[in-house]
């Protein structure tokens, strides 16, 4: 006998590390993203444009912010 029906809800999970850093500035506490990492952060956006988070986890670092 069924009296009702689980119906699982889809869940996406990203996981996303931060673009590449400048590592000339490894003396630096929170050093910048390179130019390479630029470009990585800006492919990422249009990769994952119309994507609706419903929860983002992430450092504080310059270099996570701005990937």
């Amino acid at each position: 006998m069924i009296i009702g029906s689980i119906h699982a809800q889809e869940k996406v999970i990203w996981i996303v590390r931060h673009a590449e850093k400048d590592t000339t500035a490894a003396q630096k506490k929170d050093p910048p993203l390179t130019i390479l990492g630029h470009q990585r952060a800006l492919d990422l956006s249009f990769y994952l444009k119309g994507q609706e988070p419903s929860i983002i986890y992430s450092t504080n670092t310059t270099r996570t912010k701005l990937t």
